[in-house]
C-alpha cells in the first residue's frame, strides 16, 4: 500500500442513492491536501437498482487554505448531464480565479462520439472540448479560446489530442497542438 491519494465520505438517503459526495486530495507525500471536491446527486436520476438513468451532477472543486487548515475559495464548478444509460453527454466547468469569485473561463465538454462499456468506462471514441474565455462586461460565456479533440482507444487511454488555439476574436486561429500519448506508459486508474 503506497500513500493515501483522497479519502472520500458519501451520505445516501433511505433509498440508498448517493446524496452527497466530499472527496479530500492529498499530495503524493499522502498527507498534503490539495484540494476538496463536494459532489451534489440532488438532480441526477437513479433506477431501483441505484444506477444513474439521466439527469445532472453538480460538482465544486475548492482550493485547500493550508494555513486555516480548511476548504478554500471555489476553483471551480461543474455540471455533468447523463443520458439514461448513465453515460456522460456533456459536462460544463466554469473555473475560477483564486478569490474563488471572479470567472476565467468555461469549459464544455460533448462526449457524444465517446464509446462507453456496460460498467460506465470509456472504450474508445473521441472526446469534444471547447474552452471558452469568461467576458466580465457581459458576465456571459464569451469567445472561443480553443477547440481540443481526444482520442481513446479501447482500454479508455487517450491516443492523439488535437487542440487548436484561438486569438481573443474566437476565429482566428493561432496555433495546432498535437500530443501523441503512443510512448506513454499508464497504470490501470
Amino acid at each position: 500500500r503506497g500513500t493515501l491519494r483522497s479519502h472520500a465520505e458519501i451520505s445516501f438517503n433511505t433509498d440508498g442513492e448517493p446524496v452527497t459526495s466530499v472527496t479530500t486530495n492529498y499530495g503524493k507525500d499522502g498527507t498534503t491536501i490539495l484540494s476538496e471536491v463536494v459532489a451534489d446527486f440532488g438532480l441526477v436520476d437513479f433506477d431501483d437498482e441505484g444506477n444513474i438513468v439521466g439527469g445532472k451532477l453538480l460538482q465544486d472543486t475548492y482550493r485547500w487554505d493550508s494555513q486555516a487548515n480548511k476548504r478554500g475559495t471555489l476553483r471551480s464548478h461543474a455540471e455533468i448531464s447523463f443520458n439514461t444509460d448513465g453515460e456522460p453527454v456533456t459536462s460544463i466547468t466554469t473555473n475560477y480565479g483564486k478569490d474563488g469569485t471572479t470567472i476565467l473561463s468555461e469549459v464544455v465538454a460533448d462526449f457524444g462520439l465517446v464509446n462507453f462499456d456496460d460498467e460506465g468506462n470509456i472504450v474508445g471514441g473521441k472526446l469534444l472540448q471547447d474552452t471558452y474565455r469568461w467576458d466580465a462586461l457581459a458576465n456571459k460565456r464569451g469567445t472561443l479560446r480553443s477547440h481540443a479533440e481526444i482520442s481513446f482507444n479501447t482500454d479508455g487511454e487517450p491516443v492523439t489530442s488535437v487542440t487548436t488555439n484561438y486569438g481573443k476574436d474566437g476565429t482566428t486561429i493561432l496555433s495546432e497542438v498535437v500530443a501523441d500519448f503512443g510512448l506513454v506508459n499508464f497504470d490501470d486508474e
